[in-house]
């Protein structure tokens, strides 16, 4: 199915809406799943029938039509790091109920935001040791493109994280 550009968001709902599997994983155009991501991840829901996300790590790599001179980040950038993104995700599809889905109106940081709704919806989740997926590092990775406006998204979702928790604190506390 096509879709006009609409966003990673919008995508993923799109995704979501025509899915039909009980449980659901995403793969962008431009990355890489190991090719034992699904099996251990299966494996997990198998052994743990309460969890409700799993999500494992992932690498960066160079796409090699990058030139050499315009590699930046150094080593930190391409070792392996925790997956909260849509690349290493695996949930049942009863997940989306209780966490929604993602936010269209975001350009950026909506994996992130999706995360933090799962979180403060109780969602039971689990962070595999294992690399399970790569991240393609390119000149129009939306990230490269605008930076500005990714480190911005990057905060929006701090901010939102701590506005809820001092909600959350507050409720608590009046309790």
């Amino acid at each position: 199915m096509r879709q006009d550009p609409a966003g990673p968001g919008s995508a993923r709902n799109r995704g979501l809406a025509l899915a039909r599997g009980a449980l659901i994983a995403f793969l962008d155009a431009d990355d890489l799943w190991l090719p034992d991501k699904i099996a251990l991840q299966v494996a997990r829901f198998e052994a743990r029938p309460e969890l409700d996300l799993c999500i494992g790590h992932a690498v960066n790599f160079w796409s090699e039509d990058v030139p050499l001179d315009r590699r930046n980040g150094g080593a930190a950038l391409l070792s392996s790091w925790p997956g909260r993104s849509c690349i290493t995700l695996m949930a049942r599809r009863h997940t989306f109920d209780k966490a929604g889905g993602f936010d269209p109106a975001l350009a950026f940081g909506e994996d992130l935001d999706w995360f933090q709704h799962a979180e403060d919806a109780g969602c039971i989740s689990e962070v595999l040791p294992d690399v399970l997926a790569r991240r393609r590092l390119h000149e129009r990775n939306l990230s490269r493109l605008c930076p500005d406006e990714s480190r911005e998204a990057v905060l929006r979702a701090a901010r939102v994280l701590v506005a809820r928790r001092q909600a959350a604190a507050g409720r608590e506390g009046r309790r």
